[in-house]
């Protein structure tokens, strides 16, 4: 029977391979693609039980922003820890003009006891009158007269001592000088308000913090964002070197005269300079710049003068009069200040009547007191001495 059944099996076999469509006996049957789709099990991408969570554009938004918050604010803390950024203090004498009262790169003052140019001077008639010599002294607030009365800053007392010479012509003094000006803001007063009365001759006045407000307040970033950021932020300060690149303190120019920030501070000065010497040869005016000094080179071991040597090397490369009054002051001591850079009344006389003696006698370049000096050249700054001036 055996041997029936495996005929029978035999004789069918060649008949189940000719069936089309016959599916072989170790694959499953095949079902239809509906009904495989339907039989998928779905995962639900917002099912806690399985699948990637799906978050909305918001959602990640804010988790970007707070991961960023955690981030920098880890780094802000761990910056302040380690004293990286530390904010250093600037010396008061050295004004950030983003704090000025008028604008950020020219002011002057209104009200009681200032003219009709905000200056703190007697007002002066626009039309020069004839026979009139017309001097111009231009500078901050030592040049103002802070800490004394009118008439007891150093352009008062120079217009009182002209009066005094009874010269054949007449002086005119001008002052115009607001508190927290530099070099930039003295190229603007002549500009602005100077230049109308056509003078004859300008006094600028050098102070040596003007250096470092010059640096710093043109390299600055500007207000708002930006500003509050490196004011108050240790890890942007650190980051940008924001101490590093300011002018912390006048003693600084004595230090560390060839730091990037010193060397940017006098170059900005030089430029300004050079633009108010064009001015005034344009219009047919004297320049002499002044270069007043600190209180502490009026003490006794005081620093050398590296400074005043910087700047009179380059009015003398640069044909620019250049008085420093170091050696004016420094006889009398501590007393011809008020504080660190202003003038006390007999600072004040002694500076006018420096700048008497300069026009008499004095020589051109430096204002070395030639009086009793018989030679052909100035024995400070070996310049030519043109007699027919004295």
């Amino acid at each position: 029977m055996n041997a029936c059944f495996s005929q029978a099996s035999d004789s069918l076999s060649p008949l189940r391979d000719n069936v089309s469509g016959w599916p072989d006996q170790d694959d499953p049957p095949a079902l239809p693609a509906a009904a495989s789709e339907a039989k998928r099990p779905r995962l639900d991408k917002g099912a806690s039980g399985g699948g990637r969570p799906h978050f909305s554009p918001a959602k990640r938004l804010l988790f970007t922003c707070i991961l960023l918050v955690l981030v920098f604010g880890g780094a802000e803390l761990l910056c302040r820890l380690l004293g990286l950024g530390r904010r250093l203090e600037v010396a008061q004498y050295i004004s950030d003009w983003h704090q000025s009262p008028d604008g950020r790169r020219f002011w002057v003052i209104r009200g009681n006891g200032y003219n009709q140019d905000g200056m703190c001077d007697r007002d002066h008639a626009v039309e020069k009158p004839p026979n009139t010599f017309r001097v111009v002294c231009l500078g901050d607030s030592v040049t103002a007269g802070h800490g004394v009365a009118m008439r007891e800053s150093y352009p008062s007392v120079l217009q009182t001592y002209y009066d005094q010479l009874n010269l054949p012509v007449q002086m005119e003094v001008f002052n115009i000088a607001v508190s927290y000006w530099s070099t930039l803001q003295e190229v603007a007063g002549y500009r602005v308000i100077a230049r109308k009365y056509q003078p004859d001759q300008v006094f600028v006045g050098f102070c040596l913090n003007d250096v470092a407000e010059m640096h710093n307040n043109l390299q600055r970033p500007p207000p708002l964002a930006a500003r509050f950021l490196a004011n108050n932020s240790a890890l942007v300060r650190w980051l940008v070197d924001a101490e590093g690149r300011q002018v912390h303190d006048v003693l600084e120019l004595f230090k560390q005269p060839s730091s990037v920030a010193v060397q940017n501070g006098w170059q900005l000065v030089f430029d300004e300079l050079l633009n108010l010497q064009a001015d005034t040869r344009s219009d047919g005016c004297e320049l002499a710049v002044l270069i007043f000094p600190f209180r502490f080179q009026l003490e006794e071991g005081a620093q050398e003068p590296v400074p005043q040597r910087a700047l009179f090397r380059f009015c003398f490369e640069h044909d620019i009069p250049c008085f420093d009054l170091l050696d004016v002051l420094k006889p009398m001591g501590p007393e011809a200040m008020l504080d660190e850079s202003h003038l006390s009344p007999a600072g004040a006389r002694a500076v006018a009547e420096a700048i008497v003696r300069w026009g008499i006698s004095g020589c051109t370049a430096c204002g070395y007191d030639l009086t009793d000096f018989g030679g052909d050249r100035c024995p400070r700054c070996q310049a030519p001495i043109r007699r027919e001036n004295k």
